[in-house]
C-alpha cells in the first residue's frame, strides 16, 4: 500500500495546503484510526488508515491533469476580455472547471497545463520554486554574443528585472533564426520585452516545456491527459 505523510494527505483531500495542514494537525482537529494526532510528520497508509477531520472521515479528492497546445489569438482567461477568444472556448465542457497553469499571452503558442490540484499550481508557478520553462522562438535577426550574455546576466526593463538561465541558437530557417530559451520566473511579457530592448522582433513564440512536462507532438488546439510517467515526475516536485 502507498504510504504518505499526513499533511500531504490532508492536502489531497482538499482541506488545506500542506503548510496550513501542519497547523490544523497541531490544533488537534485530526484523528487517525480514532487516535488524536498532533504530529504533522506522521506517515499513513492509504486504503488502510482512517483519517478524520473534526470527526468526519476524509477521502482524497480526484485530481485531473491535462496538457493543451494553445494556439495564438486566445487569452488565458475564463472571461471574455474585450471580446477576444479565451482558451476555455477550445476545451470540452468536462474540462472547463480546471485552472490553467502558467499564463501565456495572446500571441504565444504552446504548452498550457490544466488541473484542479492547487498545490501543484503553486509549486509550478511561484518564483521561489524555480521551475524551468522552455520556449522556442523565431526572431527577425540573430542575437549577438553580447545580447546573449545580457540575457543570461540579467536585463532591466522599466521596473522589472529579467534573467534567463540559457539561450542558444538551434538552427537557421528560411523565416529567420530559431532560438531556444530557458527561464524560471515567467513574468508578464518577459521574453517579448527583453527581445524588444535589442531592437529585434519575435515572429513566433512557443512554450515547449514546463518543468518535467514536454509538449511533444501534440497538435495546436488539441489536449490530452498526462501519462502515468508524467504524473510521477510531477509528484516528485511536491
Amino acid at each position: 500500500m502507498e504510504k504518505m505523510r499526513l499533511n500531504r494527505y490532508l492536502s489531497l483531500c482538499g482541506i488545506a495546503s500542506r503548510r496550513k495542514a501542519d497547523d490544523i494537525i497541531k490544533s488537534g482537529a485530526i484523528k487517525v484510526n480514532n487516535v488524536l494526532i498532533t504530529e504533522p510528520g506522521l506517515t499513513i497508509e492509504l486504503g488502510k488508515d482512517i483519517v478524520k477531520y473534526r470527526n468526519k472521515i476524509l477521502k482524497t479528492k480526484k485530481y485531473e491533469y491535462f496538457i493543451f497546445n494553445k494556439p495564438r489569438g486566445y487569452v488565458c482567461s475564463k472571461g471574455n476580455e474585450s471580446m477576444r477568444g479565451n482558451v476555455y472556448e477550445l476545451l470540452p465542457g468536462k474540462l472547463k472547471h480546471l485552472k490553467y497553469v502558467g499564463r501565456l499571452d495572446i500571441n504565444t503558442e504552446g504548452l498550457l497545463m490544466f488541473t484542479n490540484d492547487g498545490e501543484l499550481i503553486e509549486k509550478l508557478t511561484h518564483p521561489r520554486h524555480g521551475i524551468t520553462r522552455v520556449y522556442a522562438m523565431l526572431l527577425k535577426y540573430d542575437l549577438s554574443n553580447n545580447n546573449i550574455l545580457k540575457f543570461k546576466h540579467g536585463i532591466r526593463y522599466n521596473n522589472e528585472f529579467y534573467k534567463f538561465t540559457d539561450i542558444f541558437k538551434l538552427k537557421e530557417t528560411k523565416a529567420g533564426p530559431y532560438y531556444i530559451l530557458k527561464l524560471k520566473e515567467g513574468k508578464n511579457r518577459e521574453i517579448r520585452n527583453s527581445v524588444k530592448l535589442f531592437n529585434n522582433k519575435i515572429f513566433w513564440l512557443k512554450r515547449i516545456e514546463f518543468g518535467p512536462i514536454k509538449l511533444g507532438e501534440l497538435k495546436l488546439g488539441q489536449y490530452r491527459p498526462l501519462t502515468n510517467s508524467e504524473l510521477s515526475e510531477l509528484k516528485k516536485l511536491l
